[in-house]
């Protein structure tokens, strides 16, 4: 696929100006967001993009280095990858899993990440046994998919360098065609996982274990209004509340969480109308939740004021977005979030005041093919 990965840079007599001084100008595409302000800072933040391409078969995955306070951007590198539809980083920050989200090729991936540029070189591949790999999450020790088209979650393992392992363990949630999982989230120390399951209605709660059988599906189901279909879960950084945003009803659906047992405290609209909910986030300082919204005039990122006490939402307010906001993502110092806004083919920027959690769009994007995921991270310089 010919790749046509550019930034889109506002035509700016002080960005011009600040370009040729600030000792950036050698940066092969770079460009400034609303900010003309300049600013030493001893980390860069690096930013992965999973594009789909024409075809799912023919996606990629595209590498840029963002500064922090001008957010002058660089396109770093491409790595051809057949439906990059999630993404997650291991806990040593150099090796990054990915889902190859297709019937023909359902598989996940790893690559090794340049921290100075973000480019990635693969290291191994391993069949998910399960069709359509939609989610991938790591606790460290194990690598899990939940796998839509397959109505299962996969199990393996990755070795020190980042090699994985063929598949070990495969748990058939549902009959295919009916069973839908499409997330997976682990408790903070790696002991507890969560799924939802899309078709079914349901959230499921398994153990993790360092022993025979690894995985297990408890009983702990929490089973959601019919026609919710709850898509993606969150904890929050205590592990204490569990935040699920639904496709089908515009909704978030609030629990406490007491060691795998759920108890709902709270729905709340997101004051959308019809269905298609896309990807749940909290702030890195676990004040503010975002949800985005995908549906024809009304595409948004819905934000929310989260009571840390209480795991309660209060609506705070509503942003237009461009067409199909499938995920988004917040930068680790919480300045700003960025949308992958697929029918459009960009990525779009957006300030995020820290003290009220509000978005204010920035005249800043990046132009790739489909884009369905975003990873942004932040490493020493």
């Amino acid at each position: 696929m010919n790749t046509f990965a550019k930034i889109l840079r506002p035509v700016l007599a002080a960005s011009l100006a600040a370009f040729l001084t600030t000792g950036c100008g050698l940066l092969r595409q770079a460009t400034y967001g609303d900010e003309t302000e300049t600013e030493e800072t001893n980390h860069h933040y690096v930013m992965l993009i999973g594009s789909l391409g024409s075809t799912p078969e023919e996606g990629e995955i595209q590498s840029f280095t963002l500064h922090p306070i001008t957010m002058a951007t660089e396109h770093t590198g491409t790595v051809s990858a057949a439906s990059p539809s999630f993404m997650a980083l291991g806990k040593d920050r150099r090796t990054l899993f990915v889902t190859n989200e297709t019937e023909r090729e359902s598989t996940l991936s790893s690559y090794k990440l340049d921290p100075s540029s973000g480019e990635l070189s693969l290291i191994s591949k391993t069949y998910t046994i399960g069709e359509g790999p939609t989610y991938v999450a790591t606790n460290g020790s194990y690598v899990v998919s939940a796998n839509y088209a397959g109505g299962s979650i996969s199990l393996t393992e990755s070795d020190s360098k980042g090699v994985l392992a063929p598949v070990d363990w495969h748990i058939q949630i549902g009959d295919k065609g009916v069973s839908h999982p499409h997330s997976a989230y682990f408790t903070s120390d790696g002991s507890q996982l969560f799924a939802t399951d899309l078709g079914l209605d349901k959230i499921l709660h398994f153990g993790i274990h360092n022993d025979t059988p690894p995985i297990t599906l408890d009983a702990n189901q929490i089973t959601l209004p019919k026609g919710s279909g709850p898509r993606h879960i969150i904890l929050s950084n205590n592990d204490k509340f569990a935040y699920v945003v639904c496709e089908f009803t515009p909704q978030v659906f609030v629990y406490r969480n007491e060691d795998g047992v759920l108890t709902e405290i709270q729905r709340i609209s997101t004051h959308r109308t019809g269905k298609s909910g896309g990807h749940i986030a909290l702030s890195h300082d676990g004040r503010f939740l975002y949800t985005s919204h995908r549906d024809g005039g009304q595409d948004a990122i819905i934000a929310f004021r989260v009571d840390k006490q209480s795991g309660r939402l209060t609506y705070l307010s509503t942003t237009p977005t461009g067409r199909h906001p499938r995920h988004f993502a917040i930068s680790p110092d919480d300045r700003y979030l960025a949308v992958a806004q697929r029918d459009d083919s960009l990525v779009s920027f957006y300030k995020l005041d820290r003290q009220s959690g509000e978005l204010t769009p920035m005249k800043k994007a990046i132009r790739t093919d489909r884009p369905v995921f975003l990873l942004w991270e932040s490493f020493d310089n």
